[in-house]
Formats: C-alpha cells, structure tokens, sequence
C-alpha cells in the first residue's frame, strides 16, 4: 500500500517498468533515466509529497488556496522566492512563497488565462486572455492592444488573435505567442503596433512557419526567442533582431507527432539552459520533460515515463504545460495540468 508520508525508492528500467520499494524515512531517494542515449542518476532526499510545491501532491483539484485546477502556466521570479501560477480551471492568479503551499490569488478576474510573464523589473503582471484576444497588464489594468484597437491575423490588426504564450526582457519589450494566428509578435515599449517576429499569419510547416504556437523561452543574450510550435511538434529558435529575417531554426523534434527519442508531441513549453543551452521541453502528450543537448538529433527523458504514458504518482506526469528553471538551475519547476499541482525536481 502506497503511503504518503514514507519515503520510497523509484526503480526505472530500460523497458520503462516502474516499481516503488519502501525505504527507511531517513534514506535517500535516487531516480534513474535509462535510454538508448544515456542514463542520467539524480539523488535527493525526501518524502513524495516534498516534491510538490503548489497544489494537492496526490492530484487532486480543488478552489480553496492550497489547491489548483489544470495549472497551465507559471512564472518564478529573479530572486527564486515567488511562484506565479496561471491557475486555469480556477480562473484566478495564484501566487505562492515558495516556503509555503498557501497561496494568494491576484486581485483581478482573468478568464480564459492562456499564459502569463511578471516584469520584475516594473513590476507587472501580464496576463493571456487567449478566448478575449488581450493581454491584460496588472495593476496598471490596461491591456495589450489598447482597447478599441483593430485585432485581426495581419499586419494592419497586429497579428493579434489567440495570445498564448508571453515574455518580456530587461527593456520593456514584450513578445506574445498567438496561436489562432501562428505568429510571435514584438510590442516595445509605448508601442501601438507590434513587430513580426516568427511565422506567416497562416497555418504551415515549413521553417517561416508555425501552426499553434505555445509557450516561450526568451535568449536576451544572444537575441533569441525559443517557441513551443506545438502542432508542427517541435521546437522553433527565431532571431529577435527584427532584420526581417523570420526563418527559424528547428532545435528539438521536427520528426512527427510520437513518443521516440528523437521526436515530440504537441509540445507546449520551453525552457533554455543558461549554462549549456540545453533546451527543456513541456512534451505535453508525451507526459513528460524532454533534453536536448546542443545540436543534439534525440532528447532524453528527464522527468516522466519516456514511453510517453502519463500517471501520477512522484516522478510521473499528466500533462505538463510548461517548465522553468530557477536562476542557479539546481531545481526544475513543471506545470503538471492534468494532475492539478506543481512540482519541483532536482535539474539532471
């Protein structure tokens, strides 16, 4: 019988069989990825439910503030001390400590909410509205584009229909995915119309294309934006440097829709190493985190069950929406959706 509050050890072979063995509650927990690539070995110590940082650990949904309902996004401040989280069955904004589990819902009402990005330098919350077509700024409560502006899938309605994915970087400049128009905007600062970025306005799968972008990863060193082109099932690198060159590069997936090493399926979130640009993704349909090396041609299994089943137990996932790394990239934090939590693992 599986207990919470007992430690156990998560046994991984390379034909994906998973087996929990009871451990002494002082012993340490050692998780094994074995793949046809590499096997990756990551110790760490504490019980199943120490692994979740927001939400009910065994995946439950709920309303009141230690739970969530389908989190679909979320934000970890510079200073790795606030989790911002894009609760989307519960239409609300909750924030938490990450020394607690109790959090605080934003003061706004946001249905609808397809991502979001805390500006902590403005301190500003932007937030997707995908079903309004708005981005919604708070506290300044104005919206991306201003209200009464043209919205449409062209140049003259700013490319703005289905905002999804958004981020920002240290000038102001903020960049949203848009999904019902397959296209990546930029909007400086004080700007009334964005600049094209990534893709054509149209469904496709050729390099200038996307089909339903998703979440983003933002490279302000190298001026790059990373996009989770989740219906062409990979992962586009475009330029930032607005020179109307909107090629982009294909970094992870590109080989179909499946669960093999080399491909993705229907991935939805990003995240880039700092040190090594090891490239991180939300592979959602595959529940599970993928690792791509540079110029890697196949990913490895970082979290998850590699054979692309989900499950909910400590190391498996449901869904996951998106993950990011804390700022000395010591822990990962994944949106687990459809296991309506948080969690947090150690960076393999």
């Amino acid at each position: 019988t599986y207990n919470e509050t007992i430690s156990y050890q998560l046994i991984n072979n390379i034909n994906s069989s998973f087996s929990f063995i009871q451990l002494p509650a002082s012993t340490l927990i050692t998780t094994a990825v074995t793949t046809s690539i590499q096997t990756t070995t990551t110790t760490t110590t504490g019980s199943p439910c120490s692994y979740t940082v927001a939400g009910q650990c065994n995946s439950t949904s709920g309303s009141d503030r230690f739970s969530l309902k389908q989190p679909i996004d979320i934000y970890l401040t510079r200073n790795d001390s606030i989790l911002y989280v894009a609760d989307f069955g519960n239409t609300r904004i909750q924030q938490f400590q990450l020394s607690s589990k109790n959090g605080t819902t934003v003061p706004v009402s946001i249905p609808n909410v397809g991502g979001l990005y805390y500006d902590d330098y403005a301190s500003i919350l932007y937030i997707a509205q995908t079903a309004y077509d708005i981005v919604f700024r708070w506290p300044l409560n104005k919206t991306l584009p201003l209200t009464g502006a043209a919205k449409a899938c062209s140049a003259a309605g700013g490319w703005f229909d289905g905002p999804y994915g958004i981020v920002g970087d240290a000038q102001g400049n903020i960049y949203v995915a848009h999904s019902d128009c397959n296209t990546v905007v930029k909007w400086a600062a004080n700007a009334t119309t964005p600049i094209l970025i990534g893709g054509l306005g149209v469904t496709g799968n050729t390099s200038r294309h996307l089909n339903f972008p998703r979440h983003m990863y933002l490279d302000e060193k190298n001026s790059y934006i990373y996009v989770a082109d989740s219906n062409n099932h990979r992962i586009q690198r475009f330029s930032t440097n607005g020179n109307g060159n909107r090629t982009g590069v294909t970094v992870a997936g590109g080989n179909g829709a499946g669960s093999g090493a080399n491909q993705l399926n229907t991935p939805t979130g990003v995240f880039v190493s700092r040190k090594d640009g090891s490239v991180y993704v939300s592979d959602r349909t595959n529940h599970r985190i993928q690792k791509w090396l540079t110029n890697a041609t196949s990913g490895v299994t970082v979290v998850g069950n590699m054979n692309g089943t989900s499950g909910n137990t400590t190391f498996t996932l449901n869904q996951p929406y998106t993950v990011v790394l804390d700022q000395n990239e010591t822990y990962m934090y994944i949106a687990d959706f459809s296991n309506n939590r948080i969690q947090r693992y150690p960076v393999v």
